[in-house]
This record gives structure tokens, sequence and C-alpha cells, in this order.
């Protein structure tokens, strides 16, 4: 899909939502290639915390998913529910 496309599905995606009244979006997507496209539409203020809670939900899983990972590592088996894939 190129730049272009995907800005416009985005755009589409984006104006879709404001017509059912929601007024304070954040996307962001990557690409294969590396580009990073963030949009946001709405009260800067409310799109700061949205941002904040995100970072701290994402920092959390990102702690959970390495202390998962080390109890894997050091007793081979499934912890909570997820399985050992690393091979």
């Amino acid at each position: 899909m190129s730049d272009e496309v995907l800005a416009a599905k985005i755009e589409s995606f984006i104006q879709d939502l404001q017509e059912n009244d929601i007024e304070d979006i954040v996307i962001g997507t990557t690409t294969k290639d590396g580009l990073i496209m963030i949009r946001y539409n709405g009260d800067e203020r409310t799109l700061s915390h949205i941002l904040r809670m995100i970072d701290s939900r994402m920092m959390v899983d990102t702690a959970k998913e390495m202390i998962l990972e080390v109890f894997d590592d050091m007793l081979g088996e499934i912890i909570y529910g997820r399985e050992n894939n690393s091979e």
C-alpha cells in the first residue's frame, strides 16, 4: 500500500469517527519500510492525557512481558498461560 493510500484511508477513518461524534483521535501507524505516520485531531489537553495513558500502559505491559520471559527461561514451562515459543 502506498503512503498516499494509507494517508487517505486514515483521513477517511478520522472523518467517519468525527461523523459519529468522536472528537479526540490519535492514530499512529508504521509500515514495513519504516514510515511512521501520526495523525491526531481534538483537544490538545485530552490528546496529551490519552498519550500519557498509552505510554504508561505500554511500559507496564512491557515489564510484565519481561518478567514472564525471565520466569519462562528459568522454569522452561508455561507461565500464566504463555507458552515458550523462543525456538
